[in-house]
């Protein structure tokens, strides 16, 4: 039997350098935002929901305009809603078709995904893991990595949910401010899973 653990965090957290460490461990992760792009770009049904429902978001080779989706739907609470409901059950079902399919260490399989919390692949996780990292140390690596600016970094953590709601929510912290070892917080995490 499969047991699946969701990992989640906010922008900056680094929740991807612990997907990345489990990896190297042997475990199989799935990225749901990575999946979610591809699901957008390959899977016709999906493709035609969003035609629907937001016109002619895909170019004439049937690529994503993803800089017209993204102008459609950041900034816009009702559209991003609007299309993570469209979204969201396709990336749920190729999630739970790929833990079936997946055979990794100790029979878990984890699940990356920044909206964890707020949609419906919470309901098919046991645990929950939530990274956490101190708000400068976030914008930092936001700036750093996407080359924008501190207000526009400050902007993309308050969009998301709060820090302290993502940590209530957890069963497990793994806390990656500068300096904090992560694999002795994960290998701890997996004696208790």
């Amino acid at each position: 039997m499969t047991k699946r653990v969701g990992i989640t965090g906010g922008i900056g957290s680094g929740k991807s350098v612990v997907s990345r460490i489990l990896r190297a461990m042997g475990y199989k992760v799935y990225d749901a935002d990575w999946n979610s792009k591809r699901l957008c770009a390959t899977d016709s049904h999906l493709k035609a929901a969003l035609t629907e429902a937001f016109g002619h978001i895909y170019n004439e080779d049937g690529t994503l305009n993803r800089a017209l989706f993204a102008s459609i739907i950041f900034g816009h609470p009702d559209q991003l809603q609007k299309a993570n409901a469209i979204i969201h059950p396709f990336v749920t079902r190729d999630f739970l078709e790929y833990s079936e399919k997946a055979v990794s260490k100790d029979g878990i399989v984890f699940v990356e995904s920044a909206i964890l919390l707020e949609c419906e692949l919470k309901k098919h996780v046991e645990k929950v893991i939530t990274v956490c990292a101190q708000e400068d140390v976030r914008l930092k690596r936001i700036v750093q990595r996407d080359g924008c600016s501190e207000e526009s970094a400050r902007a993309r953590i308050n969009s998301q949910m709060a820090e302290k709601d993502r940590a209530e929510a957890a069963d497990f912290i793994v806390t990656n401010n500068d300096g904090d070892f992560l694999t002795p917080q994960i290998d701890k995490i997996i004696t208790q899973l």
